[in-house]
């Protein structure tokens, strides 16, 4: 699981980050001679775009594709991120420098034998304080 969203394996993570590297190629390609998607300003394709491709560049954009495989993508995005508008809704956006490596395991955590013994049994005490309160009402 990735984002803890859906059930994966290795060979299926990779599959689908190559597959979604290779849709930006399009867009990296379309922005080789631009700095904004349409005309010479920000609009708001520019700004979803970006709010999209944010969570990407924290987590599966390392450096390595930024630099080689989508370098105008990158410069795109981070001359938008530098911007005013972007900076004040998402801050200061930390690039990964290695892809997220998900927990494929399918197991859950396991639960200390203690924890749970105490969630079965009510503490004496705060049975006690309740008898009290009821008794003095």
């Amino acid at each position: 699981m990735v984002l803890g969203l859906v059930q994966a394996d290795q060979r299926s993570f990779s599959i689908s980050l190559n597959e979604f590297k290779g849709s930006l190629s399009s867009l990296n390609e379309h922005l080789a001679l631009r700095n904004f998607l349409v005309g010479h300003q920000m609009t708001l394709a520019d700004a979803f775009l970006v709010s999209t491709l944010a969570i990407c560049y924290e987590l599966v954009l390392d450096k390595k594709a930024r630099d080689n495989q989508l370098q105008n993508l990158s410069r795109y995005s981070f001359l938008l991120l530098k911007m005013a508008p972007c900076t004040r809704v998402f801050g200061q956006i930390v690039f990964c420098k290695d892809v997220i490596q998900p927990n494929f395991s399918l197991e859950k955590p396991k639960e200390d034998k203690k924890a749970k013994d105490d969630k079965k049994q009510p503490k004496k005490e705060d049975a006690k304080d309740a008898k009290g309160k009821a008794a003095k009402k």
